[in-house]
């Protein structure tokens, strides 16, 4: 399997720590990840929210599933 760049494994620490129906912000996956904002905003497009994230109203994100659930294959 492909080692993560930096950003990425970032990103999959954070993720690990997360659980179902928690609310997290734009702010705090920026902050998660090191990246730029169009980083991250392209990343979310491309991965349609990677199937672990839920885009609300208000800008910030659900979690659908429990962090330890996900995978380095699946981000």
């Amino acid at each position: 399997m492909k080692k993560l760049n930096r950003g990425f494994q970032r990103f999959h620490a954070y993720l690990q720590n997360l659980v179902v129906d928690q609310r997290i912000s734009w702010k705090q996956l920026l902050g998660a990840t090191g990246w730029k904002e169009s980083t991250l905003q392209t990343y979310l497009r491309k991965n349609k929210l990677a199937g672990f994230l839920a885009a609300l109203p208000n800008g910030s994100f659900q979690v659908l599933r429990n962090g330890d659930s996900i995978t380095e294959a699946r981000i």
